[in-house]
């Protein structure tokens, strides 16, 4: 295997080799500072018995790619990105994102920018991302079927000494009979261990607090005696999940709820708490409407005091418990709740306005160099009008640890959540791809 220091495009259709190139770097004259996540590199080109045409086109290949590090900083949708690739003897090809360029003519002695004498010297200083990613794909998920409510794939371990840049996620439709116009996905970190990881949690694990009745798996909130903010209505305490491991359940969530009145006028207004039974965090009051369910009613840390299994252990987790407080604003009906839905916080992507409607439809996202995502939506490959909308994404990235995906489509498909044959049950076929990551050499 070669030895690699270049420049290049992303699609590695132009390139400057710093080693072989008619402008080559002198390596005593190579020196590299680190800094707030960027690497300086400060190198000496030249050349030697080179013609005046071949020296200037060597120039402006550099100088077209400081032009092509400008446009895609002004613009990263449209602009073209430069990476500088380095790879030692033994190693599979790399390269970082290119911040600047600047190449400056340098006079020695008889050799000047005019030229003539086949030899010119040149400063080159190049600042890229201390981060330096694969060339090419990794197939984090391969197409498999995923239950689309509250689904789970576990990821393994990968390579690489930073999480992988998620390149693409590709969320396809297998049947006709569901409309998913917004899903939301996350990554929960293998932790402690993902076997006892529980995203969905229905009613029949919850305690009925004031004007409430829990029927099974739903708790009904009646407002008629009593229509306050102040009490719980509903406790759910994890020590009633009944799990082996309780340390499984190690994160930080968006907490979705699946409730709702029973007519479009209503109005209502819900309060979480989350925490211990003495102390709980009051999160931000959420006004719903009548007929929409699947809410985000709180972000949450399970544990909220830090975890360490030496220290605290699955107790702290085993007497977390989650309150929830609801009122009445407007109408006459009662509120219907069937389950919580916790979704991974650390390593997370929303979308919505997509309209999987029909069988292969597909919506695409896509993570973009400099960490900004977009998102597509397409049919038997031909792009839809109307794209859908990310409306929040957070280190939409895989842990070096590997993890648990978790799915979650409002809508999508009825319970089993996860059935022993999920081909025969789930709607949805998922393909993540992702750019593994380094921060010195790429592991073997």
């Amino acid at each position: 295997m070669a030895i690699t220091l270049r420049l290049s495009n992303y699609a590695q259709t132009v390139t400057s080799d710093l080693l072989g190139g008619t402008l080559y770097g002198l390596m005593d004259s190579w020196n590299t500072v680190y800094g707030d996540g960027k690497v300086i590199e400060t190198l000496t080109l030249t050349c030697r018995g080179k013609t005046d045409a071949e020296i200037m086109t060597a120039v402006q290949v550099i100088s077209e790619m400081q032009e092509s590090v400008r446009l895609f900083w002004d613009n990263p949708l449209n602009g073209k990105s430069i990476w500088w690739e380095e790879k030692a003897d033994s190693e599979t090809a790399k390269r970082a994102l290119v911040y600047s360029i600047e190449l400056i003519p340098i006079q020695r002695s008889r050799y000047t920018r005019l030229l003539g004498k086949q030899t010119a010297f040149y400063s080159l200083v190049v600042e890229h991302d201390e981060i330096s990613e694969d060339v090419s794909e990794t197939t984090i998920i391969d197409n498999r079927a995923i239950v689309g409510y509250g689904g789970k794939y576990t990821i393994a371990a990968i390579k690489g000494s930073a999480p992988a840049r998620i390149s693409s996620l590709e969320v396809k439709s297998l049947h006709t009979d569901y409309n998913c116009s917004r899903f939301y996905a996350g990554i929960r970190p293998t932790g402690p261990g993902i076997a006892d990881y529980r995203p969905i949690i229905d009613m029949s694990y919850a305690i009925a607090g004031t004007g409430t009745t829990i029927n099974g798996s739903t708790a009904t909130i009646s407002f008629d005696s009593y229509n306050e903010l102040d009490e719980f209505r509903i406790r759910l305490p994890f020590s009633n999940l009944n799990l082996t491991y309780y340390s499984h359940m190690v994160g930080d969530y968006w907490v979705l709820m699946n409730g709702s009145g029973s007519q479009s006028s209503d109005e209502f207004l819900v309060r979480l708490k989350s925490g211990y039974y003495l102390k709980k965090k009051v999160h931000e009051d959420i006004l719903l409407d009548g007929t929409t369910a699947y809410n985000v009613i709180g972000m949450i840390s399970i544990p909220p005091i830090g975890y360490r299994s030496e220290g605290l252990g699955a107790g702290a987790i085993y007497h977390y418990e989650l309150d929830l407080c609801a009122k009445r604003l407007s109408g006459n009906s009662d509120l219907t709740i069937s389950e919580f839905i916790l979704i991974p916080a650390k390593h997370f992507i929303h979308i919505q306005d997509a309209e999987i409607e029909y069988q292969d439809a597909y919506v695409l996202s896509k993570t973009l160099e400099d960490g900004n995502v977009g998102a597509w939506q397409l049919a038997y490959g031909v792009m839809n009008v109307e794209e859908p909308v990310i409306t929040n994404f957070c280190n939409w990235e895989v842990p070096i640890e590997g993890g648990c995906f978790t799915l979650f489509v409002p809508y999508c498909a009825p319970a089993p959540f996860e059935p022993a044959d999920p081909e025969s049950y789930s709607h949805l076929h998922i393909t993540m791809k992702a750019f593994l990551r380094h921060r010195m050499h790429r592991e073997a």
